[in-house]
């Protein structure tokens, strides 16, 4: 996800699409487990990360340099869901 406009940053927008994106993947495509990972000086993208219900797996090494490996699962998803 990447907001180019600075004035858009912090609306939580990013947030916003990540969790419309794992609701699709949880939903509409039946997946168990959604993966990413993101470039581990990337603390805004971490965050938002965080926010949409990702978790922090591990530090790996990937051809661009250290990324955080997040993870998330359909049941963590279905219970942030219905706490909401």
């Amino acid at each position: 996800i990447a907001i180019g406009d600075k004035s858009l940053w912090d609306a939580g927008y990013g947030t916003d699409t990540m969790r419309t994106i794992a609701r699709f993947g949880f939903e509409m495509m039946n997946l168990h487990r959604i993966e990413l990972d993101v470039y581990a000086e990337n603390a805004r993208a971490i965050r938002c990360y965080e926010k949409a219900g990702f978790v922090r797996q591990k530090l790996i090494t990937t051809p661009d340099g250290p990324a955080v490996y997040m993870v998330q699962t359909r049941g963590a998803f279905e219970r942030a869901r219905s706490a909401a």
